[in-house]
């Protein structure tokens, strides 16, 4: 599968260009900004790059014939020496109403991630109104090189076993440093 890669970045007028995440998707996938303002506080350079460390941006990932998409918000945090994965998933499932809940640990960039995946349902805004039942997986890892937590937050419209084998292509392939 031939794939590209996604720099996840935002100018900001006083620190310029800063870097949230780094990641690889199908060359037939589109890349565009969510439509709301992103932000950064605090940044670190490593070996020449500016990555936020206290910020937040989004990306919305659209696969080709527009069946499925992905809308990801990153969130970054320079309060990583107070975080803990573990009790940050334990937290997670709390907040879970009923359903299926998948949840676990793996590696993102040679750091421990934990995930949590569940279904929720969202009003559909519109005249005529309705629901629409989403699939959300969070991750949410710690990177002492760049001295940051950061907060992923995947939400789809598709069926729960093929978006979770996509993301993890896309996981699978994040450079936080």
């Amino acid at each position: 599968m031939e794939v590209k890669d996604v720099f996840v970045e935002t100018n900001n007028f006083m620190f310029g260009r800063v870097s949230f995440i780094y990641f690889k998707v199908p060359v037939d996938w589109r890349v565009s900004p969510l439509y709301y303002r992103t932000d950064v506080e605090e940044w670190i350079e490593k070996q020449g790059v500016k990555w936020a460390t206290s910020g937040y941006t989004g990306v919305l990932l659209l696969k080709q014939g527009r069946e499925t998409y992905f809308s990801l918000t990153i969130k970054a945090s320079k309060s990583f020496k107070k975080r803990n994965v573990e009790k940050w998933l334990e937290k997670e499932k709390l907040k879970v109403k009923g359903g299926k809940v998948k949840h676990g640990y793996l590696n993102v960039c040679s750091h421990r991630a934990a995930f949590i995946s569940y279904n929720a349902v969202r009003r559909k805004h519109g005249f005529f109104g309705g629901k629409i039942n989403e699939l959300i997986v969070k991750f949410f890892f710690i990177c002492p090189e760049t001295s940051r937590a950061i907060y992923l937050e995947f939400s789809t419209n598709n069926e729960a076993e093929k978006t979770l084998n996509d993301l993890n292509v896309l996981v699978s392939s994040i450079k936080c440093h």
